[in-house]
């Protein structure tokens, strides 16, 4: 058996798809051809499009974005009904308001609005960039979403909220657009700055909140490692209270929210880009690098802006980095760890073969974090602030071990 001792301080303590999914993938270093010849591919999934954008400018990147799109022709189908489209990243630093308008009128047509799936139009600002002339903007162009990244890293209990607190006065004008945050935390953000924070949020009508720990790689003193489980906890509390859904221990929604739906009838599944539903099957990524997937697998553009320039400039092969399950049969050992994964992250529980791997979870089941409901094992709230633990736990186990429990 594992050394349960020696998990209990994960690589993150937040459970984002890296910290714990990324694991079971493999990577492979290749080049995407410029014109490929393959058939276009028939699919009935939702599609959603990010659009990447570094803080680092790189001229003409609209025009690059829109040769890259003419590449990936071949990788979504016309008809399927269409999810999202994202601008992410820092788009008001690398588009002007022409590039932004010329690239929704771009790709709208490509990826026209589903009045049927209420279509997202999305757009990452931070409280500084969202103001009258931005939100005029963002009007005009039909957005109903901003992303707002807010970094509480370092706050201090009198912190002032107020620029953040202007920005959303602004926005509700706009009651069209929704809200959706980001936020930085540390072991330097005071809990009362981050009750007042949340707060805010909330009375902002804020619709989820996504809460990563700086820096990104676990804290190394027990006393960091105590005060962000505590922040974790006062967060998860909060929102519990609120009667708002708590994916992984990070994620949070607000009653209404589509991923309550979602969670009800089991189709959350957690991705690259959070929580999504499993009805997405296709996710195109544009620009510097920008991630794409269909049918469990994954592609990363080059993180290296000026050799995605050369490459799409010059229409030659683009460097990318591809991610795989390590076994793609769905009999397979990595496709059972994935599911058991995927179910503590989406719904706090084991159903499938819960009762079979009793046994090798019975250092977690002792220290409180699981427990056994009718023919399930479900998370604790302390449990939920452990969950990245626990992750990490099921991972350093072999692989057949797991499978055997759960196909005796």
């Amino acid at each position: 058996m594992a050394d349960f001792s020696n998990i209990q301080t994960p690589s993150s303590l937040t459970t984002h798809f890296t910290a714990v999914l990324s694991p079971l993938f493999r990577t492979e270093a290749l080049y995407r051809h410029s014109n490929s010849t393959s058939p276009s591919i028939r699919r009935i999934g939702q599609v959603a499009l990010n659009v990447y954008c570094p803080a680092e400018q790189t001229a003409e990147y609209e025009h690059l974005l829109c040769q890259e799109m003419a590449r990936k022709r071949y990788d979504y189908d016309t008809r399927q009904p269409v999810k999202s489209l994202w601008f992410l990243g820092q788009p008001l630093q690398q588009l002007s308001p022409a590039a932004l308008t010329e690239l929704c009128f771009r790709f709208g047509n490509h990826f026209p609005h589903s009045d049927e799936l209420n279509t997202v139009r999305g757009i990452a600002v931070t409280p500084s960039e969202l103001n009258r002339d931005s939100l005029a903007l963002f009007s005009g162009l039909k957005f109903n979403c901003v992303e707002m990244y807010i970094d509480a890293s370092v706050a201090s209990s009198n912190r002032s909220l107020d620029k953040v607190k202007a920005s959303l006065l602004m926005l509700a004008d706009y009651g069209r657009i929704k809200l959706n945050c980001k936020i930085r935390f540390s072991d330097h953000s005071a809990a009362d700055y981050m009750t007042r924070l949340l707060s805010l949020l909330e009375s902002a009508q804020c619709q989820q909140i996504e809460m990563s720990c700086t820096p990104a790689n676990r804290p190394v003193s027990l006393s960091e490692i105590q005060l962000y489980r505590q922040q974790l906890l006062t967060a998860n509390k909060y929102f519990a209270d609120r009667g708002w859904l708590t994916c992984g221990n990070n994620c949070f929604y607000a009653p209404g929210h589509e991923n309550h739906a979602l969670h009800q009838q089991r189709k959350l599944r957690l991705t690259p880009w959070g929580f999504q539903s499993s009805q997405v099957q296709t996710w195109l990524g544009l620009g510097v690098g920008a991630m794409s997937g269909s049918s469990g697998v994954y592609e990363r553009n080059t993180t290296v802006a000026l050799d995605y320039q050369q490459a799409i400039a010059e229409e030659k092969p683009l460097a990318i980095t591809r991610y795989q399950l390590k076994t793609a049969d769905a009999a397979d050992d990595d496709t059972v760890l994935t599911d058991t994964l995927q179910d503590m992250l989406c719904y706090h529980r084991i159903s499938e073969g819960a009762g079979s791997l009793g046994a090798l979870l019975a250092p977690v089941l002792a220290q409180g974090w699981l427990t056994a409901e009718d023919d399930a094992l479900q998370l604790t709230d302390i449990g939920v602030i452990h969950l990245s633990a626990i992750c990490h736990f099921l991972l350093s186990l072999p692989n057949t071990d797991i499978y055997n429990r759960c196909n005796p």
